[in-house]
């Protein structure tokens, strides 16, 4: 019959629909597995650049080791 053509058509439109969903969900678990692996350092650097920035204190290794190996 002539209908292959046609269901052919709407099965790709399906599928590309279903790819770019699919993408979506993977750059989004990426950024958010980033986030998430990543804010460790970021608390780590952001508590060392108060400590040093804002209350004026000098960041010793004495400090940073025990900071980090205390977290």
């Amino acid at each position: 019959m002539a209908w292959e053509r046609s269901f052919e058509k709407r099965v790709i439109q399906v599928r590309q629909k279903e790819l770019r969903f699919q993408k979506l969900n993977y750059t989004i678990e990426v950024l958010w597995n980033a986030i998430w692996n990543g804010s460790p350092m970021l608390v780590t650097l952001v508590l060392f650049w108060h400590y040093t920035v804002v209350r004026g204190e000098v960041l010793d290794p004495a400090t940073t080791f025990t900071s980090i190996i205390g977290n």
